[in-house]
């Protein structure tokens, strides 16, 4: 027993503590324990009166009681006594029948005995099974999501992520782990060719450096094997401060290839592929705009064929259609790079030639004739075009209407002189081709 002042300071030290505490001797008699203990434990005041319990006491008070499940209450007290004995530091959790969790932590005292400690953590029990139940429903929503999801902290280490996001950037199937970061990802992306030819660890220290800015961003990449994501980030806040950002990943490869099924259809002729007037307008004004800062002469070359109307009575629709595409064809590969072939409309087309005079501009048009005019593919008949060149310098005054209509007057100028011919806008030229 310990001297009266020592046990006195003892037990003001205990009672002040929030967790039930008791005290056991080597004997296993109880020698100090706090009011906690009774209220927490539910123990009678009797049990403690006229002297404290021993642990033998405690024990089959509780096992008499069910604390400790079915069973002979005398042998769950004696085996409990015996696992005393040994005096082994512990910790463990008991729910009790009222379904109050404790943990309890006991620890051997100098000269023998132990102390034991009882904390009620059936709040933070239930705060972790109820964090353990939202993580479920948290993980069960993002993975039927169709959108890949990442959730990544202020040190870049992805915290969260869904099916998708594997699935979308065709991950392989054993690198998303727990504590795998933005930049590992990054690597095998890289590694795998994702952002074509480039230096792996610079693409990484690039990306991560852009990610730790975590700024808002949204941004559309095409995958190697055609699938077009559209990602989208935004800053993570927690407590009004930047911890991170989520990123959502979504395939809009149907989307962007309608999108770009429309844009062929506004600016491309349905019918032959080749560039329509509303494209030939626009690329003519930049081609106009390239020339008045320094840029040399621009020509132009209407061709159209010649008695079409017979082909369609004689042959039918379906066989001009393909004459059209065939002469499509043609003037398309006869160009270069930098020119541009459009359908005007029927049997009209247009050639725009950059940095080409008219001497240059009918050189172009007498191969285009003959190509045009060379043996057809089988099943289709002879044609033959005329063409009609205007050339516009860089000090000339001319809208693009006013080039059109210098171009058709020479087209119809090639008519009336037998067709199948080149004829210059403003110049007088004798004899068909």
């Amino acid at each position: 027993m310990l001297p009266s002042t020592d046990q006195a300071i003892l037990q003001t030290i205990i009672d002040h503590l929030p967790s039930a505490v008791s005290m056991i001797d080597s004997e296993l008699r109880m020698v100090a324990c706090n009011r906690q203990l009774r209220t927490l434990l539910e123990f009678p005041d009797h049990l403690f009166e006229p002297q404290l319990p021993t642990l033998y006491d405690l024990a089959l008070f509780n096992a008499q009681r069910g604390e400790y499940g079915p069973g002979d209450p005398q042998e769950q007290a004696q085996a409990l006594c015996q696992r005393a004995l040994t005096m082994q530091p512990h910790v463990f959790e008991r729910q009790r029948p009222n379904g109050i969790v404790l943990e309890v932590r006991g620890a051997p005292l100098p000269g023998g005995g132990f102390v034991t400690i009882y904390t009620d953590i059936t709040e933070r029990k239930k705060a972790e099974q109820n964090a353990k139940r939202y993580s479920a429903y948290l993980d069960a929503v993002i993975n039927v999501l169709p959108q890949g999801v990442t959730v990544i902290d202020e040190d870049l280490v992805i915290q969260l992520w869904n099916h998708s996001f594997e699935r979308l950037l065709g991950l392989p199937p054993d690198l998303m782990r727990p504590g795998i970061t933005f930049e590992d990802v990054t690597r095998s992306n890289a590694q795998r060719g994702e952002y074509g030819e480039v230096d792996v660890e610079a693409r990484v220290q690039q990306a991560a450096a852009l990610a730790r800015r975590f700024m808002a961003h949204r941004l559309t990449r095409t995958r190697p094997d055609g699938t077009t994501l559209e990602i989208e980030g935004r800053a993570l806040h927690v407590d009004g401060e930047v911890r991170g950002f989520v990123t959502t990943y979504t395939d809009v490869t149907e989307i962007s290839q309608a999108r770009q099924a429309m844009e062929q259809l506004a600016l491309h002729d349905a019918l032959t592929g080749l560039a329509n007037r509303h494209q030939f307008s626009h690329r003519y004004a930049l081609e106009r705009d390239r020339q008045n800062r320094g840029g040399g002469p621009l020509s132009v070359v209407m061709a159209d064929v010649d008695h079409f109307k017979q082909v369609n009575d004689r042959h039918g629709h379906l066989v001009g259609d393909a004459c059209l595409k065939t002469v499509a064809q043609t003037l398309q590969q006869r160009v270069r790079r930098t020119d541009l072939v459009a359908r005007f409309g029927g049997e009209e087309f247009i050639v725009l030639l950059p940095d080409t005079d008219a001497t240059e501009a009918t050189l172009v048009a007498e191969a285009l004739r003959h190509s045009v005019a060379s043996p057809p593919p089988p099943n289709q008949p002879t044609l033959t075009a005329s063409f009609g060149v205007a050339t516009v310098q860089p000090t000339d005054d001319l809208t693009l209407d006013q080039v059109l209509r210098l171009a058709d007057d020479a087209v119809y100028q090639a008519k009336r002189d037998g067709r199948n011919a080149v004829r210059v806008a403003g110049v007088e030229r004798a004899g068909g081709a």
